[in-house]
């Protein structure tokens, strides 16, 4: 008897955001008293994650948008199985 198998996720390869809070491990003191991905996202109503900071020197901090890949989901997978029983 011989068994294939295939498995295919995400096939569209469509990256939703999975999470909005990650946690900052091994660092006990990021993300523990002030979460600035959540805030960012209650604050503005936009996705992904930012942190509060005066990037600029004007002395008005403001929030700072990054790339984080961790929020969103994995990309497209394939999975291939083969087996034999005799």
């Amino acid at each position: 008897m011989v068994t294939l198998g295939f498995d295919v996720r995400n096939v569209f390869d469509w990256r939703g955001e999975v999470g909005t809070t990650v946690n900052g491990y091994p660092h006990p003191y990021i993300n523990t008293l002030f979460d600035d991905y959540s805030a960012y996202r209650t604050e503005t109503g936009l996705g992904g994650g930012a942190f509060w900071e005066d990037a600029d020197g004007d002395g008005l901090p403001g929030w700072v948008p990054v790339h984080d890949a961790r929020l969103l989901s994995a990309p497209r997978t394939l999975r291939f199985s083969l087996g034999a029983r005799f």
